[in-house]
């Protein structure tokens, strides 16, 4: 099993808003990853 590396999950309704908010996290330095 693999250890949860994510507290906070977000579904974006299109591909192209999932990828916007997760570049406006990186912006503000929290590291965040698609699935």
């Amino acid at each position: 099993m693999l250890p949860p590396i994510a507290s906070n999950f977000v579904a974006g309704e299109t591909p192209e808003a999932a990828l916007a908010h997760v570049e406006g996290l990186n912006d503000r330095g929290v590291a965040g990853i698609l699935n």
